[in-house]
């Protein structure tokens, strides 16, 4: 995959920002007694490599309570120490590009920076005499936000996607289950360690491996509801996926009044594929006919298998004007794609309906594809396509 300029950049200036604090803060500061140094360390990147793969393509493992414990009971040299060498490790045995793999490496040293900083502020503050506690939860919230930011950031560059909502899904969606007891057990991990030393610190670490099946149970319950709304024949959504869209973006669109345009497709000679070639060739007919549309349409619409072999797409911010230059595209794109049967090949044929919001209908809801659905049963029974 070719990387973005801007994602280079990115991650060159962050990684150089990152790797700079840490270097300077090992030079110039002091680690631990060795054994507590290499106690942190071992626990620290052994963590790290505890990893789950987030809907959002984010990586996340339960070690935010022995990075926040070293952080802040012994300051920035030994988090860095671990978070630099874990995070890298990690990177480097994915087979990633040096770039990420440095950036990964700033990335959380540059968050370990900001969340010391908060928590020395903090403490300054004198909270009622709860400085310790309030310390550390609000540098914990720091370093969590920070570092997700950053990583956000590299993600959307790459995959040229809003950087807000994909930071919305990684913080919130994602991870709408864990926040709250990951935070608090890595605040009790950090009290625990101030009062009990290393008797503390492992108790609160046998707490936090607990989150790690929670991570795992709620990652796949989001990949089941996923799949919940894909059709299994032809990988395109669903209509439990098309009615939930509607109830969920109507009223915003309605209030901007963005336009919407509708395409209902109906393939015309199923039937016949199914009697001459069989029901294995209809269903192939089916999937070449999803990837027509789907290579005919832009990453931002959605196209779903209505039912049997009728398709529908929904195309935000599309005018009318625009929807019959796309349906042009798409049956141009079907003359020049034959399907092969056996050994004939043919051209699919269908029919194809086009409603559009506001010209069609002054509501943003389903009677748009009831709307496509009868202007493609009028072309249907017009002239064949």
């Amino acid at each position: 995959m070719k990387i973005p300029r801007q994602a280079k950049l990115y991650e060159c200036i962050i990684a150089l920002y990152g790797l700079s604090v840490g270097i300077h803060s090992l030079l110039t500061g002091t680690l631990p007694s060795w054994h507590v140094t290499l106690f942190f360390v071992a626990a620290g990147i052994g963590f790290l490599q505890i990893t789950v793969q987030l809907p959002s393509g984010a990586i996340y493992s339960p070690s935010l309570p022995i990075i926040m414990a070293a952080l802040l009971m012994h300051g920035l040299p030994l988090a860095a120490l671990i978070l630099i060498l874990g995070c890298m490790i990690i990177r480097y045995r994915k087979g990633e590009r040096w770039s990420s793999i440095l950036f990964s490496g700033g990335m959380v040293t540059a968050s370990a920076q900001v969340a010391l900083f908060i928590y020395e502020t903090s403490r300054n503050l004198a909270w009622l005499g709860a400085e310790d506690v309030v310390a550390v939860i609000v540098a914990t919230m720091a370093f969590d936000l920070a570092n997700v930011a950053l990583g956000v950031g590299q993600g959307a560059l790459l995959r040229r996607v809003s950087a807000w909502k994909l930071y919305q899904q990684c913080l919130f969606r994602d991870r709408s289950v864990l926040v709250i007891p990951y935070h608090l057990l890595t605040l009790l991990t950090c009290l625990l360690y101030m009062d009990r030393g290393f008797l503390g610190l492992t108790t609160g670490l046998l707490c936090v491996l607990a989150i790690k099946m929670l991570l795992v149970f709620q990652t796949n319950l989001a990949e089941t509801n996923e799949q919940a709304r894909l059709d299994h024949l032809t990988g395109t959504y669903n209509y439990r996926f098309l009615s939930e869209w509607f109830a969920t973006h109507a009223s915003e669109m309605e209030k901007k009044r963005r336009a919407l345009s509708v395409f209902f497709i109906d393939m015309d000679h199923l039937k016949e594929i199914n009697d001459q070639h069989g029901h294995p060739q209809g269903d192939r007919a089916i999937m070449h006919l999803a990837d027509i549309l789907r290579h005919s349409i832009r990453s931002t619409d959605l196209l779903c298998r209505y039912g049997g072999d009728e398709f529908v797409i929904v195309c935000p911010d599309m005018d009318g004007k625009t929807a019959g230059d796309v349906s042009a595209r798409i049956r141009s794109i079907a003359q020049d794609t034959p399907f092969q049967a056996g050994d004939q090949s043919f051209p699919l044929r269908f029919s194809l309906g086009i409603a559009s919001y506001p010209e069609d209908n002054g509501k943003v809801n389903l009677d748009l594809i009831r709307q496509a659905d009868q202007v493609m049963y009028r072309e249907k029974h017009r002239s064949p396509s």
